[in-house]
């Protein structure tokens, strides 16, 4: 049986905190026992596991970004569900991402302490009704004037947005000759006259993890809540942060591998006969491991290179290899299961269904991933 430490050991390379932190989250899994999801959000809280990843000056732990990744592993191993996960991911992610690398020391020092001590949640607010978060669609507009910028628009798909107390709302403030938009950031706070929030549809697979469409009917805030610099947000922020919001999310599917392997195995009467598909599942984990740890290291230094391209590209690759319906190892090992008298359900299985679907998804930025390395290497050959 793997103890709680070993799902943390291919992340302590450069994090000297995170020995700390594991004893923090091994104390949360297990106050969390038996609790409903919404009473684990309220633990979460009680215990401060907000505090991770921010530095001690805002009463932080301060972690990398592969220690957040070998959080969300952890988390997911013990099955804590996703919407639980993803309610304190965003909030940290959000909270680390704009604020603590963008924002102004003044609007640090105000929100980061509140958000450490769950006190406080902040969304962001870039996809709008007509063409999600395409720069070429986005209408909202922010117009500065004085010391204050007056923003009107709507957005909608903002993860925790109903619990939110300020959202960081993306909006043109300037458009050239040529027809190009200049955006930037504002923090919003939800009491802003004019802003209002509506409950979109939850998805189910997301519970307790909130999701909000708002409004914004010329909310007045001022211009030292914006984040970041003026005219740069969407390339500068808002394009890299699906980067890290995907690096991070490799903890998941970590975390539901674990679950599926340990399930499967369980099921086997006789483990003799199933020892090369081990063996493979065995690789692939340590594999995945090593590839989230350095994608996590790598992030920190920069948005996107060449090789953090290539190793988001392994890991979508080698979980499809592992849970694709057609091909997968997965599915042919149930089968094998199945032919020997052995009996596991795995289409139903939450965390095979989780896995599935974020490897659908990968399938997807694949393509684009795919091309730039490729035209890479042919570089390299030539």
């Amino acid at each position: 049986m793997l103890k709680f430490s070993d799902y943390f050991a291919p992340f302590h390379k450069n994090n000297s905190q995170l020995i700390d932190i594991e004893k923090q989250i091994e104390g949360f899994i297990s106050a969390s026992e038996g609790l409903n999801p919404d009473q684990q959000i309220e633990k979460l809280k009680e215990l401060r596991i907000h505090q991770i990843g921010f530095p001690a000056e805002y009463g932080g732990t301060p972690t990398n970004t592969a220690g957040i990744v070998a959080v969300c592993s952890a988390m997911t191993s013990s099955s804590i569900p996703r919407g639980v996960v993803t309610t304190w991911l965003m909030n940290i992610l959000v909270s680390r991402s704009y604020l603590l690398n963008h924002a102004s020391k003044e609007l640090c020092k105000h929100w980061l302490p509140q958000v450490v001590d769950s006190k406080k949640v902040i969304s962001i607010a870039v996809s709008e009704p007509e063409g999600g978060a395409n720069p070429k669609t986005i209408k909202t507009e922010g117009k500065v004037a004085g010391d204050s910028v007056t923003i009107s628009g709507t957005k909608t798909f903002i993860t925790n947005g109903m619990i939110a107390d300020a959202y960081i709302v993306m909006a043109i403030t300037d458009v050239d000759a040529s027809g190009k938009k200049a955006f930037s950031a504002f923090l919003v706070p939800r009491e802003t006259a004019g802003l209002s929030v509506e409950p979109m549809k939850e998805f189910d697979h997301m519970k307790p993890a909130t999701h909000a469409t708002i409004t914004l009917d010329n909310c007045e805030v001022p211009v030292s809540n914006r984040v970041g610099e003026a005219g740069v947000a969407y390339d500068k922020y808002a394009r890299p942060f699906p980067i890290f919001e995907s690096v991070v999310q490799m903890g998941t599917q970590l975390g539901n591998l674990r679950i599926l392997i340990t399930e499967c195995v369980q099921a086997m009467s006789d483990r003799t006969l199933y020892i090369d598909q081990i063996g493979a599942l065995a690789s692939a984990l340590a594999t995945l491991e090593l590839t989230a740890a350095e994608s996590g290291e790598i992030v920190d230094n920069a948005a996107m290179s060449s090789s953090l391209n290539r190793h988001m590209l392994a890991f979508n690759q080698l979980v499809e290899n592992l849970v694709d319906p057609e091909r997968g190892l997965f599915p042919q090992l149930v089968a094998e299961l199945t032919s020997n008298g052995d009996s596991f359900e795995l289409d139903s299985n939450p965390a095979y269904k989780s896995l599935v679907g974020l490897a659908k998804f990968g399938r997807r930025v694949n393509l684009a991933r795919s091309k730039r390395a490729a035209t890479e290497l042919l570089a390299e050959i030539s």
